[in-house]
């Protein structure tokens, strides 16, 4: 029977990969042992601050432990993905938190959207205050 490799799993195979306890890589992302301990089992959800931890200090790519796309190191790293299960049908894995990851993949896709109108007003105001300097300036002359 062949099951999904989760976020959870694929969190749990970094760190060992990476030679970390569960007390090293919870106090790097900010939190408890027992935290991580609840998230490499299925049981809490992921924090974005693990995978900004595994991403920004370890150059482990963010994207794929949150799909399990592409390869597990960033361009420029040793990582050998064979050191890791690093496909999506891993046999006896346990089915722990199977809906999890896709869950994670609308929360990102949703966060992408609300970046995407967040840069479009900031661009907005950007013009809206160049046209008002524009008149003061105008103004002023």
């Amino acid at each position: 029977m062949e099951t999904e490799y989760t976020i959870n799993q694929r969190l749990t195979d970094v760190r060992n990969t990476l030679k970390l306890t569960q007390d090293e890589a919870a106090q790097g992302a900010g939190m408890n042992r027992a935290a991580l301990s609840k998230i490499e089992n299925g049981k809490q959800e992921v924090p974005v601050s693990l995978i900004l931890f595994y991403d920004r200090t370890h150059k482990v790519s963010g994207e794929w432990l949150l799909t399990g796309e592409g390869t597990m190191g960033k361009a420029g790293t040793n990582f050998s993905d064979n050191k890791i299960k690093g496909n999506a049908n891993v046999q006896g894995y346990g089915n722990t938190a199977p809906a999890r990851d896709e869950e994670c993949r609308q929360e990102l896709a949703k966060a992408k959207e609300e970046l995407e109108k967040w840069r479009n007003k900031s661009f907005e105001l950007q013009e809206k205050l160049y046209e008002l300097s524009e008149e003061i300036r105008k103004s002023k002359g």
